[in-house]
């Protein structure tokens, strides 16, 4: 018996997630091509959301192929898959920030973050085994405990990449606006800001099994702002190629 037949809502939340970042995929996709400046901008722009496409779609091809029982080892290529997209997420996340030129850094601390990408992936596939990870059930699916060693470092670089960086960022960027293009990105803000809590318990899933489908519909939410956010920002945004 599949996931989706036990778990529809479960499945419903990672869809809509999923419908959501490939709409916005879609629309960074065009930036490059149809823009002429600021070419790395809009292709790191495309990179961050690619790799939140990844990410859903790795949890809505498990979540529908493997049994509600599932063992370690069936989880684990998911899990590692997902991982990495959420790693990479992180990394070009950093990068796009970098290129806005809100956040100046020397070549060497960019060096830095590509190192510790690296580092967390090899770590990430090295430690985590059938052995080494827990399977946990919310009551109804089975998720993932990764080891304590890719947790632990996986959110000391979560709060460097996906909370300290684009606070700075977005505070940076916005305190420059006004208007719709303002309120657009607080907006867009606060939806990435949910999403990020989101996906910070769904790593932590050992302690917060029993809220998945909760963490799920914020993850949901917290994208849907971040789109209705961005499209805001972009019709206020004077027209310019």
């Amino acid at each position: 018996m599949m996931y989706i037949l036990e778990t529809p809502i479960h499945f419903a939340m990672i869809i809509a997630s999923l419908i959501v970042v490939l709409i916005l995929a879609l629309l960074s996709f065009s930036s490059p091509i149809t823009k002429e400046k600021n070419l790395e901008y809009h292709w790191l722009s495309f990179l961050v959301i690619f790799f939140l496409v990844g990410t859903y779609a790795i949890l809505a091809a498990m979540i529908y192929l493997l049994p509600a029982a599932a063992t370690a080892d069936q989880l684990l290529p998911y899990y590692l898959g997902a991982w990495s997209c959420v790693a990479l997420y992180g990394f070009f996340l950093v990068f796009f920030a970098f290129s806005s030129k809100s956040i100046s850094a020397p070549a060497w601390i960019k060096y830095l973050f590509l190192l510790a990408t690296l580092s967390f992936l090899a770590v990430l596939w090295f430690f985590t085994t059938p052995t080494t990870a827990f399977v946990v059930s919310d009551g109804l699916l089975s998720w993932l405990a990764m080891p304590w060693i890719v947790v632990i470092y996986g959110a000391i670089l979560a709060v460097l990449y996906l909370f300290i960086i684009p606070f700075i960022h977005s505070y940076r960027v916005i305190s420059q606006q006004e208007g719709g293009m303002k309120t657009g990105n607080l907006i867009a803000l606060v939806g990435l800001l949910l999403w990020t809590i989101a996906a910070m318990g769904m790593a932590l899933v050992f302690f917060v099994a029993p809220f998945m489908l909760g963490i799920l519909a914020l993850g949901f939410v917290g994208l849907l702002l971040t789109f209705i956010g961005l499209m805001m920002f972009t019709r206020a945004k004077p027209k310019s190629k």
